[in-house]
């Protein structure tokens, strides 16, 4: 018998259900980034998807999972766009807080 491959949505680090794995000071430091670094709008922003917030949360703070962020922001109440996607998009705006900081590197 071969071992079973499993597509990249199946993988355990991009399942939502990870935040759940994280401590409860992890949890609130996450949902709080999310709350006070995100904005959101009417319609989804296709400019950035979970993968590529989880690493702007992980610019000033700790590791976290693909999974474990779209948990977060489920938790937060935001709504993916395609909830069988591996990377989510959300209704979030351009201009959130998180978009305008300085990052490193040159400009």
């Amino acid at each position: 018998m071969s071992p079973r491959l499993f597509a990249h949505n199946e993988l355990p680090v991009n399942q939502p259900e990870d935040f759940k794995t994280l401590t409860k000071k992890k949890q609130a430091i996450l949902t709080a980034w999310i709350r006070t670094r995100l904005t959101p709008r009417k319609s989804y922003n296709r400019k950035h998807s979970s993968y590529g917030l989880k690493h702007l949360f992980e610019e000033d703070n700790f590791y976290v999972t693909n999974g474990a962020f779209k948990g977060a922001m489920f938790a937060s109440g935001y709504v993916p766009e395609f909830a069988q996607d591996t990377n989510w998009v959300f209704a979030i705006s351009e201009t959130s807080p998180a978009f305008k900081e300085v990052r490193h590197g040159c400009f």
